[in-house]
């Protein structure tokens, strides 16, 4: 069932990148090129612009096909483990008076996990804000580039460029969420194997 889960979202994954990428970088590039050059066909370039909203529609439906496995999956996993915790905490049988020695000790722990919660906040907002930053920052520094060294682009490469940069800021904008997860989740698991349930 799991592996079922993971082989639908490798597949999900594949062509909600694939198809902005074929997209831009081949359909948008083939349409800018006709529409360049004099005498083309509008039955072709109606079927690139037909390609052109076909990529989206699957980029659209396949992005939301992810979400749900994912919303799914998610729920299933949260209610697993809480329903081990619950099992681990009920099967503990320790009296109140017992924690009263550990009580500083559990404040200046709680203590540091607030302040390192509040470190990881600020770095990730930060990263968060600037995955939407780095297709523009990245069309700039290449055109200047391009620009002073005299390089000729043309108008149908700047847009196939800048659409392809564009393309790209789905998966380089969730990279900091999935590493935040992956940190955290890891933090989860640590705690619940030895953690205060273990007296």
């Amino acid at each position: 069932m799991v592996s079922g889960r993971l082989i639908c979202a490798a597949i999900i994954n594949i062509v909600l990148n694939t198809a902005p990428l074929l997209r831009s970088a081949y359909f948008l590039r083939k349409l800018l090129e006709l529409m360049e050059t004099p005498g083309s066909s509008y039955l072709s370039q109606v079927w690139y612009i037909l390609a052109i909203t076909f990529c989206t529609v699957i980029r659209t439906t396949t992005l939301a096909g992810s979400f749900n496995l994912g919303a799914v999956t998610g729920i299933r996993v949260r209610c697993g483990v809480l329903s081990l915790v619950f099992k681990k905490k009920i099967s503990r049988r320790t009296k109140i008076q017992v924690l009263k020695p550990f009580a500083r000790k559990i404040g200046e722990i709680r203590k540091k996990e607030t302040n390192l919660l509040e470190k990881s906040l600020r770095i990730q907002s930060i990263l968060s804000a600037q995955s939407t930053l780095i297709p523009v920052i990245s069309a700039v520094v290449t055109f200047f580039a391009m620009t002073m060294t005299d390089q000729n682009i043309s108008v149908t490469q700047a847009f196939v460029y800048v659409s392809l940069l564009t393309t790209l800021r789905l998966p380089l904008g969730n990279t900091p969420y999935l590493l935040k997860s992956l940190a955290e989740g890891l933090h989860v698991c640590q705690r619940i194997k030895v953690g205060p349930f273990d007296c």
